[in-house]
């Protein structure tokens, strides 16, 4: 476990659900890796996700 963040970036997901309610589920999923601080440490107020649902 770490203690540091990415604090250079920002990242936009965008969910097309209309027709697979599925890939709202995998971006949620994706957030949650980008979130981890094991993994990349993405600060939660530089990470957003658009979603039609």
């Amino acid at each position: 476990m770490t203690n540091q963040s990415f604090t250079n970036g920002n990242t936009l997901l965008i969910s097309v659900d209309a027709d697979l309610p599925v890939t709202l589920k995998d971006a949620r999923a994706i957030v949650n890796i980008l979130l981890d601080s094991d993994r990349a440490a993405y600060l939660p107020e530089k990470l957003t996700l658009e979603s039609a649902l």
